[in-house]
């Protein structure tokens, strides 16, 4: 592979679920309680309305072309603050 890659590298900003294991007020869980900020860096396989595909490693078979993926992460859209371009070497 030279210096062209087959995907960008992206950094995700979204918001996760989060469990809480405890006994609140009513308080206590309006002002304190929030979903957990996420963040994740990788090549973005594909996005479309629905969700973001980030792979941490991608190989190419030098034989016949098939790639392979490993450590995917797939997130709704709905969760997504922003997609920012760290790196694209895909032109």
């Amino acid at each position: 592979m030279g210096e062209k890659e087959k995907y960008p590298i992206v950094l995700v900003e979204w918001y996760d679920t989060t469990f809480y294991n405890q006994i609140y007020s009513d308080r206590e869980i309006e002002g304190k309680l929030d979903c957990s900020l996420c963040f994740n860096v990788g090549y973005l396989i594909s996005k479309d309305k629905e969700l973001v595909k980030l792979a941490a490693h991608y190989y190419e078979n030098k034989y016949n072309g098939e790639v392979s993926y490993t450590d995917i992460n797939i997130i709704p859209r709905s969760c997504v603050v922003r997609i920012k371009t760290l790196l694209d070497k895909t032109t």
